[in-house]
């Protein structure tokens, strides 16, 4: 997977569970789980929806930007750039 790709991803489910569409979020998790070739993308996935929804449920949503600063280095750690 590419490592642009990945940003593309984070940012259009980071999107999504801002609006609250939870139907977009699965839908789009699903395709990316289901396209990625590797194993470790699909965890990272599963790493990032799990995170945004804890930031977006738990009230920390002025720390946005440290959570996608966050995945970014984690995506760039796990050999995805």
């Amino acid at each position: 997977m590419d490592f642009v790709n990945f940003l593309i991803s984070i940012v259009i489910l980071g999107v999504a569970i801002q609006f609250g569409e939870l139907w977009i979020v699965l839908g789009a998790a699903a395709i990316l789980i289901v396209a990625s070739k590797d194993i470790k993308a699909s965890v990272l996935y599963i790493i990032t929806i799990g995170s945004l929804y804890f930031i977006n449920s738990t009230g920390l949503k002025e720390y946005w930007l440290f959570a996608l600063l966050g995945l970014i280095v984690l995506g760039y750690l796990m050999g995805l750039g």
